[in-house]
């Protein structure tokens, strides 16, 4: 039963369906199996999807309650506390994950660097900003992680409210 109302979740989070995925989720947790910390961060996921930020804490606080050190869980609280622009909790946060399983491993550093950049923005902070992208620059392209400079600028750029943009854009034209 249980992994019916999970791939029934799976199905409308497909289709777009972000709120009846998590209906179906919420029904596995509630009916089926309320221990099931995959069930909780499924539901987290589709609220944060339609950005119900609200939501997203309930449910990541019931995923934390049951697997308090495990990294899937503390990842998606990084993504919330990034959400609400809580950029040093979720820097504190990712730098505290203890064992990182490596399929999990490329998105933890992502997220990392996404929260330091945006860090560095809210503190304009340039000069951070710039090693960073240097950094990025630098980086060997692996089975996880493209090296592509163009590539990380323009995941940053869809990020950046339009004002952070021009930001970015003045400290890049300035040192580059």
């Amino acid at each position: 039963m249980a992994e019916a109302w999970l791939a029934q979740g799976h199905y409308h989070a497909q289709l777009g369906d972000h709120e009846a995925a998590a209906a179906s989720y919420a029904k596995l947790v509630r009916l089926v199996d309320p221990k099931r910390v995959e069930g909780w961060l499924a539901i987290a996921g589709e609220y944060l999807r339609i950005k119900e930020l609200a939501s997203v804490s309930v449910y990541l606080a019931e995923a934390h309650k049951l697997s308090p050190k495990d990294p899937f869980v503390l990842n998606e609280l990084s993504v919330l506390f990034l959400a609400r622009g809580e950029y040093q909790r979720a820097v504190d946060l990712l730098t505290s994950i203890p064992d990182l399983a490596p399929s999990l491993e490329s998105i933890v550093r992502n997220n990392l660097r996404s929260a330091r950049v945006l860090l560095l923005l809210k503190l304009k902070d340039s000069e951070g900003l710039l090693k960073i992208i240097l950094e990025q620059r630098d980086v060997k392209e692996t089975d996880h992680q493209p090296a592509d400079l163009d590539i990380f600028l323009d995941e940053l750029l869809v990020m950046l409210r339009p004002d952070l943009i021009e930001l970015v854009k003045t400290i890049l034209y300035s040192y580059l």
